[in-house]
């Protein structure tokens, strides 16, 4: 007797039968976008009539409209997949337009000077963001408003952060080729010690004395008047001060005067507080000893090889991966694991002492970047920095996934015939004919470096692991690497080599966002101070170990163990009611989590967005006072507004502010409003996070369908995603849930 074949709930409807989509693209994207708007408008009026206090009340009616959304998005996702064409797309199959299909963009992107050019500029700007931050504000004063008056934390994390974020659906990782913390890493990589000064260059080896004693002279002034502000003394009696002129020429001369005498008043400084005989100033001292002697050191070196690094350091003369003399990262700490946990830090580090807000903490986060990332760059190959350890790379790679930019081999046939890989390895040189004498000739113009993250464009399968850099571009010999604009999302569900790490990565970064957020519940709160409260009971501990303790124990939950800890546990129900062997959870886990990462960028994007439409007319406050109205702990001008002249410590400033037109129109002194209403905001926000579920679903559903054949064959999709559906609902509604508590 013939067994009759089971037919499945989407199989009634006539739904994944053929192998065809069921809905064409227009069809869909109209209904979708009837169904969003529609579950968006009652999702505000639920959470306008609930009690944000009473958890019962807000979260299981905000829990409602997600769940009505994911459904809706699942059956479109489900009616719309083509599957031929899904399994084109793994391998490029997908719409792009090349960048660098036309010989203008062509040319621009194999210009050595190309990146630099973008560089730069940051770099300048993170250079002024370390002095606003150290020097700014009174040094270390710190009020209400700091952060959004100070250029240091303003800039940082209301323009910078902020724009980074919004870029990534836009850019992917476009942030990472012109990022400055991971560059100047890069320029002290490919430095090469100078050549020897001859007796034949005079002139030459007077610049570099006088470039010596420049940078020497400002380090010393570096060194030992930040050492100073930080042991608390003020800039008066580290600089010596009086009172300039009113007359600007007078003025002028007296500061030149004043500037002088800083070496001798700082080094007579330092001998009134190795004589004072106090255990506790001649510690500062030493400290301060040291660091303006490590100062001129670094002077003279830096003062010296100048002119010589300059070109092999910034521009550069592209190394071959064989030819780099830097000793491979460890093994072991090859993981995003690393910088999973050090981003965790930052958000934790906030959560205690609000760095965001302060200014001298935001400065030293970034003088603490760069630092690791000159010093690996120094003793790793390639961007050590940029891959393994900095905290900011993992998030940018795996929101980077999403993006709309990518670079990709243009045929893969041809990238299997290529003998020499050099854009893996590097290339050194090109070659031509010689139209005199039709001989192959070698053209000593440099091409490209080796890829600095490793990566092989041949393989390349998604942007997490690309910083986008252009230098494979620069050393194709067969001109077959482009940089193209494509559709969205393409990476969250074609990738074929799934890793653990990177899976725990896009999961944490839902909980991370929920744990910096749901803290503005008043449950959440009161929950917390209880924590904070035990913890602080423990005998024997210094304050500090219970504060960050505490804190730890709230982030480990929420962040770690809560996201990754409930989606293995919904994937192992996954994995059961569907009937999958072949694959454990861990794998399933590796496979899955990249589906989310959606629905994370938009808790992300929509937290951040608050600094936005509540402060961005700052902007223009901030670049007229981008110190705060403090430098060095002196005033920069009065209560109503007037510059002061007079104190030859802010004198520069002073001079820079006076003829600055926003001074002179008393935009500091403005109160700047919101750019958008409250109400928008919110509603902005929200819509941003119910489109990230309807995105991780979209990917979801195609992932099934790409990485696991035997549930797609079986026919029991449904089976398997209901589970996961459950678990994109659950975090969406606690970020609602956290979003409408802030309002």
């Amino acid at each position: 007797m013939q067994k009759t074949q089971k037919v499945g709930f989407f199989e009634r409807f006539g739904l994944g039968i053929k192998g065809e989509s069921i809905l064409s693209r227009n069809a869909s994207l109209f209904i979708f976008g009837v169904a969003f708007l529609w579950i968006s408008y009652f999702t505000l009026k639920l959470i306008e009539v609930s009690d944000v206090a009473n958890i019962g009340q807000m979260l299981l009616p905000t829990l409602v409209m997600p769940t009505i959304l994911a459904v809706i998005t699942l059956v479109i996702s489900m009616m719309t997949i083509d599957r031929e064409k899904l399994k084109k797309r793994r391998f490029g199959g997908y719409w792009k337009v090349a960048l660098t299909g036309n010989r203008f963009g062509k040319w621009l992107i194999k210009q050595r000077w190309f990146q630099f050019v973008l560089e730069f500029p940051n770099a300048v700007f993170f250079v002024m963001v370390m002095i606003f931050g150290i020097y700014g504000y009174g040094g270390y004063i710190q009020a209400a408003d700091a952060g959004f008056v100070n250029g240091a934390t303003f800039l940082t994390w209301n323009v910078w952060w902020t724009g980074i974020i919004i870029t990534f659906f836009v850019a992917g990782r476009f942030w990472c080729t012109i990022c400055p913390l991971g560059c100047i890493g890069e320029w002290a990589h490919r430095t090469r010690a100078p050549p020897p000064v001859t007796k034949q260059n005079p002139l030459i080896f007077l610049s570099r004395v006088v470039l010596a004693l420049f940078f020497g002279f400002v380090s010393l002034l570096i060194a030992g008047v930040t050492i100073g502000l930080f042991a608390g003394y003020s800039a008066d009696s580290l600089l010596g001060t009086g009172t300039l002129s009113d007359n600007l020429v007078q003025a002028l001369i007296d500061y030149t005067v004043f500037i002088l005498n800083v070496p001798i008043n700082l080094l007579q400084f330092e001998l009134n507080v190795l004589l004072s005989g106090n255990p506790t100033d001649f510690l500062f001292a030493f400290f301060w000893l040291g660091a303006t002697i490590f100062g001129l050191l670094l002077g003279l070196i830096f003062g010296y090889v100048l002119p010589e690094f300059t070109y092999a350091s910034v521009i550069g003369t592209p190394l071959q991966q064989k030819q780099d003399p830097r000793r491979p990262y460890p093994k072991k700490l090859r993981s995003l694991w690393i910088t999973t946990f050090l981003f965790a830090g930052i958000m934790m580090f906030d959560f205690a002492v609000g760095m965001f807000v302060n200014p001298l903490y935001t400065a030293l986060f970034i003088v603490l970047l760069i630092a690791l990332s000159i010093i690996l760059g120094l003793i790793y190959e390639r961007r050590a920095f940029c891959m393994y350890v900095c905290p900011l790379g993992g998030l940018i790679g795996v929101y980077g996934m999403t993006g709309m930019l990518e670079i990709r081999n243009r045929d893969l046939n041809v990238c299997k015939k290529c003998r020499t890989k050099d854009c893996l390895k590097g290339r050194t040189y090109t070659e031509d004919i010689d139209p005199m004498t039709g001989q192959p000739r070698v053209i000593n113009w440099p091409s490209g470096y080796a890829c600095p993250m490793g990566e092989f464009p041949m393989v390349m399968e998604s942007n997490l692991g690309c910083i986008q850099c252009t230098e494979c571009i620069k050393s194709c010999p067969n001109d077959n690497i482009d940089l193209n604009i494509r559709v969205p999302l393409v990476d969250t569900y074609t990738v074929k080599k799934h890793k653990f790490d990177q899976a725990g990565l896009a999961a944490a970064l839902v909980g991370i966002t929920l744990a910096v957020i749901m803290p503005s519940i008043p449950m959440v709160q009161n929950l917390l101070n209880q924590l904070n409260t035990t913890i602080q009971a423990i005998p024997f501990l210094p304050s500090f170990v219970k504060t960050f303790g505490g804190i730890a124990i709230w982030f480990g939950f929420a962040a770690f163990l809560m996201p990754i800890g409930l989606f293995f546990i919904v994937l192992y129900i996954a994995r059961q009611i569907s009937g999958i062997h072949t694959k454990t959870t861990k794998q399933l886990f590796s496979i899955f989590a990249y589906s989310i990462i959606p629905l994370g960028l938009a808790m992300h994007f929509s937290f951040w967005m608050v600094r936005i439409f509540e402060h961005a007319p700052s902007t223009i406050k901030v670049l007229a006072d981008p110190f705060g109205g403090y430098f060095m702990g002196h005033r920069i001008y009065t209560d109503t507004g007037f510059v002061i002249l007079n104190d030859p410590i802010t004198f520069p400033v002073a001079l820079l502010y006076a003829f600055n037109p926003l001074i002179i129109l008393g935009v500091h002194t403005m109160d700047m409003p919101a750019l958008v209403p409250l109400e928008f905001s919110f509603a902005f926000r929200v819509m941003a996070v119910l489109a990230g579920l309807a995105a991780s679903i979209y990917a979801a559903t195609r992932t099934i369908v790409l990485n696991l054949p035997e549930v797609d064959k079986a026919k029991k999709n449904l089976h398997f995603l209901i589970p996961v559906l459950i678990w994109m609902v659950f975090f969406t509604a606690a970020g609602l849930y956290s979003l409408a508590a802030q309002v």
